[in-house]
């Protein structure tokens, strides 16, 4: 039986997950206006859901240099983006053609997809390591205050560490990202005002990390450092 989370923990446990998703929406949108960043997002998980709900694709793409073939990407309508954000349409659709005109997007009869060459730039390959290591560092914190010791491990063989599930990772983290804009924009009610409050939030949140360390140790490092 679980036993019962001090609250302090929780507390620790709450603002370093809530700095995670801050820190996701800052690396996304291929460096566009951080609002094109939940938008793009959204339309890349709609395209590869057919990898997602696959076991052995997830395993076939999850390497940073196995990028989904643009052939298994399931396009996306213009207008399934605006509804599922609470954006304008208009505003959806003026902002997706610019994502279109400046090729980040591709078009085609049954809708839009991110293809293979964007996601595998340079810039992009940082961007994704990045994410990449925003998770690891997250499991390692929390571990650093006592959670996540009790995971069962996996019964399959794990990666290899020189080709770590990099965009496995990004994929997960981004349905996590997504789970949590659609239960705040159920109370925000609008992207511009989620974002409004996110900036808002990231200033709270230094201030607060700096009060949280002494509950997961003497100093960050120690709340990264796997125990």
């Amino acid at each position: 039986m679980a036993q019962a989370l001090a609250n302090s923990t929780v507390r620790v446990a709450a603002s370093l997950a809530n700095g995670f998703a801050l820190d996701l929406v800052k690396l996304g949108g291929f460096g566009k206006d951080v609002i094109d960043g939940l938008p793009l997002l959204a339309i890349s998980q709609a395209n590869v859901m057919p990898v997602s709900r696959e076991p052995e694709l997830q395993r076939a793409y999850a390497s940073l240099d196995q990028t989904p073939p643009d052939d298994l990407r399931r396009p996306v309508s213009i207008n399934a983006i605006p509804s599922s954000l609470r954006v304008p349409y208009e505003t959806a659709r003026r902002r997706i053609m610019a994502l279109i005109n400046s090729g980040i997007l591709q078009p085609t009869p049954k809708g839009v997809i991110l293809p293979q060459a964007p996601l595998n730039s340079a810039f992009y390959r940082m961007s994704a390591e990045g994410n990449y290591n925003l998770v690891r560092t997250l499991y390692f914190r929390l571990r650093g205050i006592g959670l996540l010791t009790d995971l069962a491990r996996p019964n399959s063989l794990p990666f290899e560490p020189e080709h770590p599930p990099v965009r496995l990772v990004i994929r997960m983290s981004a349905d996590y990202l997504l789970r949590l804009a659609e239960f705040a924009l159920a109370n925000q009610g609008h992207l511009q005002k989620l974002f409004s409050g996110l900036a808002e939030f990231g200033v709270l949140l230094e201030w607060d990390r700096e009060l949280d360390l002494a509950s997961c140790g003497a100093t960050e490092m120690d709340c990264i450092t796997p125990k």
